[in-house]
């Protein structure tokens, strides 16, 4: 009987463990939930495209002193509005035209170019760089070329520049006159302007102008000594064209001393019952012999000491003057050299009084 009884609990004892380990199903998904459909997937934003019907403008040949105008046109492809930030030329010969108005998806556009042949001549390319807000291509060149002929032409066109050069350079720098669309060349005279620091001489010779022998001018321009610093002037060729009755040449020079001063002023003042000595460096890229160094006010002392012969030399300045004398002074040394070209250097000594 009790064997009985244990096997009924065996068997209760297995439902119960077999109800309690059995996989409980999820809830089944309702049918009527939906996605509401007023979430939308974003769109994203239309592009603008430039497309220009040409890049490239060739004028073919113009005169010098003309201006050439082109207009550029193009059209937007994309599919959102076209922006033109910015439009640089190379060049300020080169002045473009353009509207900062935005140009819708399939509208069209126009860029006004106006090149002034002023300073060029024989062949030309002039770039203009176009900028716009399409994403993939935010920069377009567009070019303008051709060929300049002047009347009268001037190489080189920009005239003549020494750059940095020595004082006493002797090198001479050639410009060259020659008819271009002239049948010949007719000069009245030839002068300058604010030209104290260059000479120059002119030769007429024969040229073979486009396959024909033509008189052309040639004018060689030299440095004279004594100037020193930028130097800036102008030779005036006078013509009987009337096409091109004036020409101007520009001369410039940045001319640099042989002699270096470690300072070019000096200013003296008083301390300890006396005048402190102040000394200037005088180096030269060249051998030079300093012949003597003059003051008008004997009240400025001055000693020179050789440091490295013809190279290198020191230069004390002071004064002359007790506490009780003490005066504002205004003066110049003059340092007298060998080298050709730079006879004097100047130095200017101020003596001014400090409360």
């Amino acid at each position: 009987m009790k064997i009985k009884n244990y096997f009924y609990l065996f068997l209760l004892f297995l439902f119960i463990l077999a109800s309690c380990t059995k996989e409980k199903e999820p809830p089944p998904i309702k049918e009527d939930i939906k996605v509401s459909s007023e979430i939308k997937k974003e769109t994203p934003e239309g592009t603008p495209k430039i497309e220009f019907e040409q890049t490239v403008f060739d004028f073919g040949e113009a005169e010098q002193h003309s201006k050439v105008t082109h207009v550029f046109k193009f059209k937007n492809t994309g599919n959102a509005d076209l922006k033109l930030v910015n439009v640089r030329p190379t060049c300020g010969c080169t002045v473009p035209k353009w509207s900062r108005d935005p140009v819708p998806p399939g509208s069209t556009g126009e860029i006004e170019i106006v090149y002034n042949t002023e300073n060029d001549i024989n062949r030309i390319s002039k770039m203009i760089k176009i900028e716009t807000n399409e994403p993939e291509k935010k920069i377009t060149t567009l070019e303008i070329r051709g060929n300049v002929r002047g009347y009268l032409v001037v190489l080189p066109n920009n005239g003549i520049n020494f750059g940095n050069v020595e004082s006493g350079y002797k090198f001479a720098r050639k410009v060259k006159i020659y008819p271009d669309r002239a049948d010949s060349l007719k000069i009245k005279q030839v002068t300058k302007t604010n030209g104290d620091f260059f000479d120059f001489k002119t030769n007429i010779q024969k040229d073979r102008i486009n396959n024909v022998d033509k008189d052309v001018m040639m004018i060689e321009v030299t440095l004279k000594s004594g100037y020193i610093g930028p130097q800036r002037g102008e030779i005036i060729v006078e013509t009987e064209h009337t096409q091109a009755p004036r020409l101007s040449i520009q001369i410039t020079a940045n001319i640099k001393s042989k002699i270096t001063l470690s300072r070019n002023k000096v200013n003296l003042f008083f301390q300890n019952q006396d005048f402190v000595h102040e000394n200037i460096f005088i180096s030269s890229s060249e051998q030079v012999k300093i012949k003597g160094v003059k003051v008008k006010n004997n009240l400025i002392r001055t000693k020179l000491s050789e440091l490295e012969s013809g190279r290198l030399y020191s230069l004390a300045v002071w004064a002359d003057l007790k506490k009780n004398d003490w005066k504002n002074i205004q003066d110049e040394i003059i340092i007298q050299t060998s080298l050709e070209g730079e006879p004097e250097i100047k130095i200017d000594v101020n003596i001014q009084k400090r409360n």
